[in-house]
């Protein structure tokens, strides 16, 4: 069933599954960042602060797959709503000023028919 969620209660509820997903390189979901150029940019706090670091394997890229995986799901059952959610790194000026993820730009939630998919 839909779990009911709303855009005051979206951010808790799908945060509070996170330790039934991971990525395929068994870290947990919401331990990871998906990089984008703009983090060779910013503040080394993200882990990225030259292009090795962004090419390492270990790392996922924006504009690309990640791979993530669920368990602890009921087997043979119909998930009609599956939920995943995501925030920017940002700093606060994108200078480092604020802390790693001060100011994260994150995914918006509706429930508007014409927004699905």
């Amino acid at each position: 069933n839909d779990p009911g969620l709303t855009d005051l209660t979206y951010q808790t509820e799908i945060k509070n599954f996170a330790t039934m997903c991971q990525d395929n390189k068994g870290r947990q979901c919401g331990t990871f960042w998906v990089y984008d150029l703009d983090d060779l940019e910013d503040s080394p706090l993200d882990g990225v602060d030259s292009q090795a670091d962004y090419d390492a394997w270990e790392n996922w890229k924006f504009n690309r797959d990640v791979d993530i995986i669920l368990f602890g799901l009921t087997e043979e059952q119909d998930y009609q709503y599956i939920y995943c959610y995501a925030e920017d790194d940002e700093d606060d000026d994108g200078l480092g000023n604020g802390g790693l993820g001060a100011n994260p730009n994150f995914m918006q939630w509706s429930a508007l028919p014409a927004d699905a998919g």
